[in-house]
């Protein structure tokens, strides 16, 4: 199940500026269109602009939070996070500067998080993640802000799980209705498709073996 949360950016201060830092760049400031633009501390700007003059023009860098209305944090920056880029692609994709910008730009800092419906509806916030290879961390997932009359959900999620097996799970509620199936080893454990119909993830299992 979707539910609409919020991007929050928090200030830190670090011992030293590092390469791929989060920063603040404000524009238009105060006209109608003033807004917040994110970058990343690069390699050029760091050997070449005095950082004292960086923190000056941008403040300290930031870090992202997902937070629910009241402000609680709900996602720590290490859980952010996959991103249903919607459209076409049943590929999720890393959450990042890019759609960051374009979600403060567009929807304010709004956007939607996938949790468990079942936890949602005795008031518990509970997301869905799934694990990153890389970091080894657990990503929560998220999507732009959209009208609930236009949603059309996909009903079956096939996901890798870490015994290295498949599993499709039917949503909201993400129960088991069939598998698991032996996967090839050298199989992405950051897949997570998603599908419209049961025979539509059974097709895509049977074509991985």
């Amino acid at each position: 199940m979707w539910i609409a949360v919020q991007l929050a950016y928090h200030h830190y201060s670090p011992e030293e500026l590092q390469v791929g830092m989060m920063f603040m760049n404000h524009l238009n400031m105060g006209t109608e269109k003033e807004l917040i633009e994110l970058f990343r501390l690069d390699k050029n700007q760091l050997t070449f602009i005095d950082q004292n003059d960086l923190i000056d023009n941008h403040g300290y860098p930031v870090r992202p939070f997902i937070i629910d209305e009241d402000g609680k944090i709900l996602i720590t920056p290490e859980e952010i996070g996959w991103f249903d880029p919607g459209g076409t692609s049943t590929k999720l994709i890393p959450l990042d500067l890019e759609e960051f910008n374009f979600i403060m730009r567009e929807f304010d800092g709004i956007l939607e998080m996938f949790v468990d419906g079942e936890q949602l509806e005795k008031g518990q916030i509970e997301p869905v993640t799934s694990k990153h290879n890389e970091s080894g961390e657990d990503w929560a997932m998220f999507r732009f802000l959209q009208d609930d009359k236009d949603i059309v959900l996909p009903e079956y999620y096939v996901k890798v799980m870490l015994d290295n097996t498949i599993s499709i799970y039917e949503q909201p509620n993400l129960w088991e209705v069939i598998g698991p199936y032996n996967i090839p080893e050298n199989l992405n454990l950051d897949l997570y498709e998603h599908f419209n119909t049961e025979e539509e993830a059974l097709e895509f299992i049977k074509n991985l073996n």
